[in-house]
């Protein structure tokens, strides 16, 4: 289950932040929409690992493989 993202504006772009909930609960996830792929940009001082292209993190495998079952489950947040 995920919440309806809350949208955090930093500096120059908007980060969309999806709290997750259920078998999920404990783990954020904060997206950028960037113009293009070599876009600089500052990173805030909340954001944590970033996850990109990491599959775990797919919505797809959080359904079959939900983050309270990880087993290092702690509270994350987490930028993709």
């Amino acid at each position: 289950m995920k919440r309806p993202a809350s949208i955090v504006p930093w500096r120059e772009h908007m980060w969309e932040v999806d709290v997750f909930g259920g078998n999920n609960a404990g783990l954020v996830i904060a997206e950028i929409e960037l113009h293009h792929e070599d876009e600089r940009f500052e990173r805030p001082p909340w954001l944590g690992a970033e996850i990109t292209g990491q599959s775990q993190y797919y919505n797809g495998s959080l359904a079959r493989h939900p983050f309270r079952h990880w087993a290092t489950a702690q509270p994350v947040t987490a930028a993709g």
